[in-house]
């Protein structure tokens, strides 16, 4: 559980899809958001995707694409 990691805030990250794509903005912690090693700055939201890395204080995230087989 990320309640666990103490590099990672209570209210750490928001991860939005809008039905078309991911994004991720940092909610004000004190580790920081980052994607591919970059740091967000303040509500900076970044758009994420499959190849995308996202760090949450030691913590990594990787989206998952779903594939549908049609079956």
């Amino acid at each position: 559980m990320l309640s666990d990691e103490p590099t990672v805030s209570r209210l750490h990250a928001e991860l939005v899809n809008d039905g078309v794509a991911w994004s991720v903005r940092d909610l004000g912690s004190h580790n920081g958001t980052h994607i591919n090693g970059v740091r967000l700055d303040g509500d900076e939201v970044g758009n994420v995707g499959a190849d995308d890395v996202i760090g949450v204080g030691n913590v990594t995230i990787r989206l998952v694409a779903e594939v549908e087989t049609g079956a």
